[in-house]
């Protein structure tokens, strides 16, 4: 629930009402005990910034204060959602290259998890797998696959290395121009069993969809044959590089 200020009016009566009563009953003055109502209402929703499950200000002040344990913190939590299993992250079977914890959402608990196989470059061969649970699992599949199809469309149109206004303006007529991927039936192992999945392809690149289990699957790459990529569950963070602050 957010504040407004329809909240703190209702406040302001509930107290008034409170204030008259106390005062009747036991003599005290009306206004304090509506002024300590609306004061009390407003601690309770400031106290939501500390531990509410999507408001952990205690956290993002300890990023700034702490980075390197804010860190450890953050990979903690993953390891005990991925344990639980509320969370359940994949990696390429057999990757020989870097893999790495690409970016996570959720701040207390960790709700999506994305891993990176290989450098951050185009020019060589990539993969990014990403887990959904939770709300996102049973409604964003279809805000998904149109983010997937965006990110296909827009890394047809590369800037240079040095862009200028021109650049960034002619990149989004493309953009705007260009039409979306079309997405075909296929399947991928999973953790040894197949998974009906969609996938679209444009050039190099391409994106798949798919549900694994009580998990949302979406996957990204270029210069990779998505035809020989084979997923299993991580058991474990322990050969992944510390997550930087």
């Amino acid at each position: 629930m957010q504040p407004t200020p329809m909240t703190y009016l209702l406040a302001t009566g509930a107290g008034l009402l409170l204030g008259l009563i106390l005062d009747l009953v036991l003599g005290w003055p009306w206004w304090a005990a509506t002024l300590g109502f609306v004061v009390f209402v407003w601690l309770l929703f400031l106290s939501s910034a500390f531990h509410g499950p999507d408001n952990d200000l205690g956290h993002r002040l300890l990023r700034v204060l702490n980075p390197d344990r804010a860190a450890e913190r953050d990979r903690q939590r993953l390891e005990n959602v991925l344990a639980s299993g509320s969370l359940i992250g994949y990696e390429i079977e057999s990757w020989d290259g870097v893999r790495s914890i690409a970016g996570w959402s959720g701040s207390r608990h960790p709700d999506s998890l994305t891993i990176r196989h290989g450098e951050y470059d185009e020019q060589t061969g990539w993969v990014e797998v990403t887990t959904h649970a939770g709300d996102a699992a049973d409604t964003a599949g279809h805000w998904i696959q149109e983010d997937l199809e965006r990110r296909l469309v827009e890394a047809q149109f590369p800037l240079p290395d040095d862009p200028t206004i021109e650049d960034f303006q002619r990149r989004q007529r493309n953009i705007r121009e260009a039409h979306p991927p079309d997405w075909r039936s296929t399947s991928f192992r999973v953790d040894h069993e197949d998974m009906r999945a969609q996938i679209a392809r444009i050039g190099s690149h391409w994106a798949a969809l798919m549900t694994a289990g009580k998990v949302l699957v979406d996957m990204t790459g270029n210069r990779v044959d998505a035809d020989q990529v084979r997923l299993v569950r991580i058991a474990t963070l322990a050969h992944y590089p510390r997550m930087c602050p």
